[in-house]
């Protein structure tokens, strides 16, 4: 869905430019009158992002962060690297971790 790079930090994988434009907020609310030039995305996949939002708001930052350190992109992938489009790749068309079930099935 993006082109970004996603790295192996300390809590989980980050879109290093994502990150960067965000973390000036820490923990507060992000300004809702800022413009965000969002991509357009295919309808398929934007129900897919939701789906993944909604499921993982449902855990905590830290059962995310133990739930990511379990899988095989970060796993085979040291501190600070790019994980791999090719791994992630693999690793969800063989694995469901969040358990969508037909959710994903467009």
């Amino acid at each position: 869905a993006f082109n970004d790079e996603i790295c192996h930090w300390q809590y989980g994988p980050v879109v290093p430019r994502v990150y960067f434009a965000y973390s000036p907020y820490g923990s507060s609310p992000l300004n809702s009158d800022e413009t965000i030039n969002l991509p357009k995305v295919e309808k398929s996949i934007k129900q897919l992002i939701d789906c993944v939002i909604d499921e993982c708001l449902k855990h905590s930052a830290r059962e995310l962060v133990t739930k990511t350190h379990k899988e095989s992109p970060w796993e085979e992938t040291d501190s600070n690297q790019v994980i791999t489009q090719n791994s992630i790749t693999k690793y969800f068309c063989k694995n469901n971790p969040l358990d969508l079930g037909e959710k994903i099935v467009g």
